[in-house]
């Protein structure tokens, strides 16, 4: 038989008797994991442009590279929300977005909170909101996207940190490698 197994981000159909023992492997010091309690890994793979597997000595690992992605950006992320805040690039060129009044609004309320969490806005009027830095994982073509979702998201929160780390999930996830992202080499070893 050929069960589904799907724990942690991982999915893969394996017989029963070859499941990998390491299913919740987890990239060695990016989580919060020692070195040497890792299982040491040899071998990277990319199958179907949405899995990882990873050769361990007790097997295979078969990890969601959206997931896995996901995770190692959101840690990286919290360590540095906990810290001094997220790491930050300024653009060149501030990015103007225009937005419904009540999305600006909503963004200049959020505006402090998000700051730490690696953004710089400006709100100017009631609809047009200047971006002049984005955390450095993030593309600036996901933007306002991602900036709307904050502001759905965070209607009820008033807790500046549950704001930060909304901010920072949701921009782990639009930032993470897609199903279909072709990985090169190097990048399995980041």
């Amino acid at each position: 038989s050929w069960p589904q197994v799907h724990e942690g981000g991982v999915r893969a159909a394996v017989p029963r008797a070859q499941r990998p023992v390491a299913e919740n492997w987890q990239a060695p010091g990016l989580l919060g994991q020692a070195e040497s309690e890792a299982p040491p890994s040899r071998r990277f793979m990319q199958v179907h442009g949405s899995f990882v597997v990873v050769e361990t000595d007790e097997g295979l690992s078969i990890l969601d590279q959206h997931a896995l992605h996901e995770r190692l950006l959101l840690e990286r992320m919290k360590r540095e929300l906990l810290a001094e805040g997220v790491e930050r690039q300024n653009l060149l060129v501030p990015q103007s977005l225009q937005f419904q009044p009540g999305e600006a609004a909503a963004l200049e309320e959020l505006a402090p909170h998000l700051e730490k969490a690696g953004f710089g806005m400006e709100i100017h009027g009631s609809t047009d909101v200047l971006v002049s830095a984005l955390p450095v994982s993030l593309s600036p073509g996901a933007l306002q996207g991602l900036l709307i979702d904050i502001v759905e998201r965070a209607d009820g929160l008033s807790n500046p940190e549950d704001i930060r780390f909304l901010a920072a999930r949701l921009c782990a996830c639009r930032s993470a490698v897609k199903a279909g992202d072709t990985l090169e080499p190097g990048e399995f070893e980041a």
